[in-house]
């Protein structure tokens, strides 16, 4: 593990896997800073929140998800934000309960405002006491988390 400016990341390969952002570092900075809505008022310990930012990725969108509910951890929340998809996104993730996604699944809709706002969106919802972010045509190694 090594910290990576207040996130922790793991290095595997060279390459940084699971950066996430603990907020009891920053409780008593939020507490002096009212104007900080990201941050939830009260959070879950150990629970990772994922926030998956998505945009006209229906072909790929599903195999994201898959890849965060095959992680070992057993305390995860999935935040996925559907950017104002033009295809056929949107009812690939209305269908998820049918295909019986095992964690917590809290889907978000928003106009096009870009991948930004959609990972700001999902991180506004989020109650785990760490986020992650993955993008909708990435997929997580198993035991990544």
């Amino acid at each position: 593990m090594k910290d990576c400016g207040g996130s922790v990341a793991e290095e595997r390969g060279g390459i940084d896997f699971a950066c996430a952002m603990t907020f009891r570092g920053i409780e008593e900075a939020a507490a002096s800073a009212p104007g900080r809505p990201w941050l939830p008022e009260a959070f879950t310990p150990g629970l990772v929140s994922v926030v998956i930012p998505t945009y006209n990725r229906a072909g790929l969108v599903v195999k994201a998800i898959e890849s965060v509910n095959a992680q070992s951890w057993p305390s995860l929340e999935i935040v996925v934000v559907d950017d104002g998809s033009e295809d056929q996104t949107l009812d690939v993730l209305r269908s998820l309960p049918e295909l019986g996604c095992g964690r917590i699944l809290g889907m978000r809709e928003q106009s096009n405002q870009g991948v930004s706002a959609a990972r700001n969106h999902g991180t506004r919802s989020c109650t785990g006491e760490f986020i992650m972010y993955l993008d909708s045509d990435d997929t997580l190694v198993p035991d990544a988390i």
